[in-house]
């Protein structure tokens, strides 16, 4: 009964006051009220002790502000109230009614023990409410951080997804991942590989084994490939998830979508590859253009001076033919090294494919039979020649490697054809229109579909060791590019053991057909002038010198700027005309005619250059006097008449 509180109300005065002291004796706190009073003292208590000739509302008004207190009424056996009674009354027990304290302090001890219970039940009830509460809260705020995850993870455009590091399965997927309502019971492997072995190699390293030997986040590269075949080249950034004992039991990973970075950063290595090509383009061609100077002057010195009947005029006439076909692809690449379109001119087709037949027969086994057809009805398309003829050989080329092994048939076809809507259906890429249609047709080995799809890539090749070495990969991409810039269209078709066609589709133009360039102009007439001759190539000034001096022209030769400008100075009047390479150490064929200039010697002069001047060095070239400027390799007639208008305008 310690520290119980306790109302007594209604006892009889002694009685009463006998039972307090027992009850404070065992450190129950009591108050005791007579049955007549109306007003309750203030505060809870644990038990309520009544009689039943007290004023019984007293219970419910005490339960009103103490509703806890255990509330007994006191009666004799002639007032036992029923248990209805009890419960109406708000009563929760009774005792009869007796003046042993004895028995009275059992009773209320009974009462204060199952009050004890009771209490500590509901303490524990309040608890565990409490408890339960808490944990549903918790439930909530936990269901409620999920939902936001889930949200913020489904809102990244990026895939991700969760991976069991023991079976590989994807647990969970957001709605960026293809598979995002479909990878229940599938592998990562099998969702982004399209296989059924783990990622493994180089090419592709298995992210989980990664982290199971280190423990730490890796990113790498993987080439993933989606249910519909197609390929993505992605970062996947790959990050452990723990156990609370520290035990990694799952990766989740991150693929960041860098295939326009990749390709970026190839079309940046191709430029800086291309930029590197362009710079030591230009510099062969200009050391090619002085071998094709003498080559090309010399062939025309030699035919000049045969008979008409000479077998050897006709040989050479081939060799003239040959050089100029050098000489424009030269030209070729000196516009691809400084970024400049070659002129396009009205051009008919079937000269170039006969003169690429011509000049494959010559080259081809006797293992691969060469066919060609061409529809004489083929108009003219705008075009620059040697890029047509270097793509027909490209792709006659390719076609003879691809049979070199086997032999085989290449077959050269080219006819005029209209393009309606039908046919643009079947091809996107040409425009209703009339068309010159150029086939390559081979049936060697074939391509697959892998193959086709890269076949104009740059750098992509097929071509081995034992085939003349590793192939470049330039060749298929420069011809696209090439027939591209043509406003063309190049396709190509190919089956495994079947075979391959390149078809190249150029827009026909109407004009008139004009006349083929023929080889041996009319030579300008030549003179009694002095020429004065500088070129550092003595191969070169030897050439300058026979030409002229074989058209009539008196010449002085000089292979050192310095000592030509010497010469010129010291006898001004002796020279009529000065011819000067463009490049040459110490002094270049300008800063020659700006001294002359300089010293107001009147001395017309001719630069013979293996580049073609730009606008600022056009420009100076003009202002000191230069009168023409021809481009190596010259030619004996070419050579001829600019001296001979350069000297006619200044007479």
């Amino acid at each position: 009964m310690h520290d119980k509180k306790i109302l007594l109300i209604g006892l009889e005065k002694v009685f009463a006051g006998t039972l307090t002291v027992a009850l404070r004796e065992r450190g129950a706190e009591v108050d005791c009220l007579g049955g007549e009073t109306i007003d309750l003292p203030g505060g809870a208590y644990d038990v309520l002790l009544i009689d039943v000739v007290a004023d019984l509302a007293l219970i419910k008004r005490l339960k009103s502000v103490s509703p806890d207190t255990w509330a007994v009424i006191m009666a004799d056996t002639a007032t036992v109230p029923s248990p209805a009674d009890i419960i109406r009354l708000g009563g929760d027990d009774y005792f009869m009614k007796s003046r042993d304290v004895g028995y009275l302090l059992l009773r209320l001890g009974h009462c204060l023990r199952y009050l004890t219970s009771r209490q500590e039940m509901l303490a524990q009830h309040d608890q565990l409410e409490k408890e339960i509460a808490a944990k549903n809260a918790a439930k909530e705020e936990l269901r409620q951080r999920l939902i936001f995850y889930q949200t913020l993870m489904n809102a990244g455009s990026s895939p991700l997804y969760v991976v069991d590091i023991n079976d590989f399965t994807v647990k969970w997927a957001n709605r960026a991942c293809y598979f995002h309502n479909d990878y229940e019971g599938r592998t990562c492997h099998q969702l982004t590989h399209g296989r059924d072995t783990p990622c493994n190699g180089a090419n592709d390293p298995c992210t989980i084994a990664e982290i199971k030997k280190t423990g730490k986040s890796v990113v790498v590269e993987h080439t993933h490939i989606d249910d519909r075949g197609k390929e993505t080249i992605v970062e996947v950034h790959s990050s452990p998830i723990f156990a609370d004992d520290g035990k990694l039991i799952q990766v989740v990973e991150n693929c960041i979508d860098i295939t326009e970075r990749t390709q970026l950063q190839s079309q940046l290595r191709h430029a800086q590859k291309m930029e590197s090509i362009a710079t030591m383009a230009a510099g062969i061609a200009h050391d090619f253009n002085n071998i094709l100077t003498v080559i090309l002057g010399f062939s025309d010195l030699a035919h000049s001076l045969l008979e008409d009947d000479n077998e050897l005029k006709a040989y050479l006439l081939e060799v003239i033919k040959a050089g100029r076909r050098a000489r424009a692809l030269i030209a070729q690449i000196l516009s691809f090294s400084r970024g400049k379109e070659l002129a396009k001119q009205p051009v008919l087709l079937n000269p170039i494919v006969k003169e690429t037949v011509k000049l494959l027969k010559a080259s081809l086994p006797s293992t691969i039979e060469l066919r060609f057809n061409i529809d004489p009805e083929c108009g003219m398309v705008m075009a620059e020649p040697t890029q047509i003829h270097q793509v027909l050989m490209n792709l006659c080329s390719n076609a003879f490697q691809a049979m070199e092994s086997e032999g085989g048939t290449l077959e050269i076809n080219m006819e005029r054809l209209t393009i309606d809507e039908k046919g643009v259906a079947a091809a996107p890429s040409l425009r209703p229109g009339v068309y010159i249609c150029l086939r390559v047709i081979d049936n060697g080995p074939g391509m697959d579909p892998f193959t086709m799809d890269r076949i104009f890539e740059p750098y992509f090749t097929t071509k081995a060791q034992g085939q003349g070495g590793p192939g470049s990969g330039l060749g298929l991409s420069v011809a696209h590019g090439i027939i591209n810039a043509h406003k063309g269209v190049i396709m190509v078709s190919s089956k495994l053991g079947q075979g391959s066609v390149f078809s190249i589709y150029l827009p026909e133009i109407a004009m008139e057909m004009e006349t083929d360039q023929q080889v041996g102009l009319p030579v300008a007439g030549g003179g009694d002038e002095h020429i004065i001759f500088v070129d550092d190539e003595g191969s070169i000034a030897g050439l300058g010198k026979k030409i002229l001096e074989k058209l009539g022209y008196k010449v002085t030769v000089f292979t050192d700027s310095i000592k030509a400008l010497a010469a010129i100075k010291s006898a001004p009047d002796k020279f009529d005309i000065l011819v000067s390479d463009l490049t040459m150490p110490h002094l270049t064929g300008l800063g020659l005619a700006r001294e002359i200039k300089q010293a107001d010697i009147k001395l017309p002069v001719i630069i013979i250059s293996g580049y073609s001047l730009d606008r600022n060095l056009a420009d100076e070239a003009a202002k000191y006097g230069v009168r023409a400027v021809l481009k190596k390799p010259f030619e004996y007639e070419g050579l001829a008449q600019s001296i001979r208008e350069a000297l006619t305008a200044a007479a």
